[in-house]
């Protein structure tokens, strides 16, 4: 480090120090934290850190919704959200619990004996017979086919031409 120091090292022109002072537009919070950028989605929610934060509704926009606002988490955890250049009041949404997962369905035998199986097949059975094509009116559910309908067209067709002209 020694021989780093002695070849690299350079007396300043002027030793007085070169640093600014922080002006009032200058945040110092806000450029020492770390930034993303986040879509508002149409409920006016954005996502980050896995969490769901909701924009309070006095802080509503036109053009907020679909916008994209900048996420600034800062030294001490804090999370601003900033919106052109206005920040914006947000909290964090309470999450919601997921709904229990159905009760798994038991699997009935792979064999079943034959008696076994005749009794399973009469239970699934129904008690009526499905309806048969006499109840309904006559021509109800004939298919028609291609130019049997109501409206018969030529699409496409060019009458003023005899076929196979191309000029």
């Amino acid at each position: 480090m020694r021989q780093w120091s002695g070849r690299f090292t350079i007396e300043p022109a002027n030793p007085t120090d070169a640093h600014r002072p922080l002006g009032a537009e200058h945040d110092l919070a806000a450029i020492l934290s770390h930034v993303e950028d986040r879509v508002v989605v149409n409920d006016y929610t954005i996502r980050y850190d896995k969490k769901i934060y909701q924009i309070a509704r006095g802080e509503i926009r036109s053009g907020l919704r679909g916008a994209t606002v900048r996420v600034e988490e800062r030294l001490d955890q804090s999370v601003w959200v900033r919106f052109r250049e206005r920040y914006l009041t947000v909290r964090v949404c309470a999450s919601q619990s997921k709904a229990p997962a159905p009760a798994p369905v038991p699997k009935l035998p792979a064999i079943l004996t034959r008696q076994a199986r005749g009794q399973f097949d009469e239970r699934l059975q129904p008690a009526q017979q499905p309806p048969t094509m006499e109840n309904y009116p006559a021509g109800a559910g004939k298919r028609r086919g291609r130019g049997e309908g109501p409206v018969r067209r030529v699409v496409g067709a060019n009458l003023s031409r005899p076929a196979g002209s191309f000029g």
